[in-house]
């Protein structure tokens, strides 16, 4: 019962938080944003039987993400320094996880796998990094890598049998789209002309989508 409705009322704030997102509703989203993403972690929690030491990982990784969802809701640079540095972490700690969830077979294809995440770095240089200005930049380009490095470790689910078909395809699906949506959020903030943000909807999106998939590979993998 309660499992069911944390996952309803989950569902309930993030398509709240998306609503005010396309309203520009500040204020509101001071509760419906950490609330969204605080529900998808306790969702996580109450359907994982046991606390080892690769789910402690993803735990941790998502509750890092909802500080760092709390510092973005705040404006000027040092929230968004603290709020990238929370992601950062959490990134870190999904990387571990993967790792440590399983060991990777056919390490020539696994290898090659590294180009899908070397070409979107190459990419997100070309558009991006090249708009960051002053004290920003070193710390854009370590957070770009990392979450690369993050999708990266999803990729190689493919070749850790332990995961499955639907875990690993979930896994994979909510890295990309966490790439995706920090990426649409620096091109915003770095790359397109002044004025209000054109792309926060679907950055939000976007990012709420990556988070449920992860959480959900993660409950198929260790619970399922």
């Amino acid at each position: 019962m309660l499992k069911s409705l944390v996952l309803v009322l989950a569902m309930v704030f993030i398509l709240w938080d998306w609503y005010e997102t396309r309203r520009m509703s500040v204020k509101i989203r001071y509760l419906t944003k950490p609330m969204a993403t605080a529900l998808i972690w306790l969702g996580l929690v109450l359907h994982l039987p046991t606390m080892s030491w690769p789910v402690w990982l993803f735990v941790v990784g998502l509750a890092l993400g909802l500080a760092g969802d709390i510092f973005l809701m705040f404006w000027g640079e040092s929230f968004f320094k603290a709020g990238l540095a929370s992601f950062f972490l959490g990134h870190i700690a999904y990387i571990i996880g993967f790792l440590a969830s399983g060991s990777v077979n056919s390490p020539g294809w696994a290898l090659l796998m590294a180009v899908i995440p070397i070409v979107i770095v190459a990419f997100f240089f070309r558009i991006i990094i090249g708009k960051v200005e002053g004290s920003l930049k070193l710390p854009v380009i370590a957070y770009s890598l990392v979450i690369n490095l993050m999708l990266y470790m999803a990729l190689l689910n493919i070749f850790r049998l332990a995961w499955g078909t639907t875990a690993t395809i979930l896994s994979i699906a909510g890295s990309a789209l966490f790439v995706l949506s920090d990426s649409l959020l620096a091109y915003d903030r770095f790359a397109r002309l002044p004025g209000p943000p054109r792309n926060e909807l679907w950055v939000m999106i976007t990012y709420h989508l990556a988070q449920i998939s992860i959480a959900a590979a993660v409950i198929l993998r260790f619970a399922g």
